[in-house]
This record gives C-alpha cells, sequence and structure tokens, in this order.
C-alpha cells in the first residue's frame, strides 16, 4: 500500500540530454546546489565513468575524477 503525504514537497530539476563545458553559454555547469545530491557520476557516450563524486553541489566543469579536461 502507498500512502502519499500531503506536506510533499514537488521539487524541479531540469537536467539536460548533455553538459557541455565548452565556454559558449549553453549546459556549461551542472549545479545542483539544492537538490541534496547524494553521489553524481557523469558517463561518457560508451558508458563509461568519468567523474563521481558523493555529496555534490557544483564541482564538475568537465574534468574527470582525476582532473584532466575531457575531449568534447
Amino acid at each position: 500500500m502507498l500512502t502519499l503525504s500531503s506536506d510533499a514537497e514537488v521539487v524541479s530539476c531540469d537536467i539536460p540530454k548533455g553538459v557541455s563545458p565548452n565556454g559558449d553559454g549553453l549546459n556549461d555547469t551542472w549545479d545542483l546546489s539544492n537538490m541534496n545530491v547524494e553521489k553524481a557520476q557523469i558517463f561518457n557516450r560508451y558508458g563509461m565513468e568519468m567523474y563521481s563524486k558523493s555529496n555534490y553541489i557544483d564541482e564538475w566543469h568537465g574534468q574527470t575524477n582525476d582532473g584532466q579536461i575531457l575531449p568534447s
């Protein structure tokens, strides 16, 4: 049985299909500071994890876990 609480808060989170931190002003950042994210992960188009961060806020700017800048 599912019980819904009337005090639940609906939060909108617009996550783009892709993130491209190339400085063009479109999808350059991934700010989830208001989302209380326990873990964020970024994968490349081949399914390989490029970046992960516990308690993510807004730390990803196109780098791997090792700090190397990813190609476009």
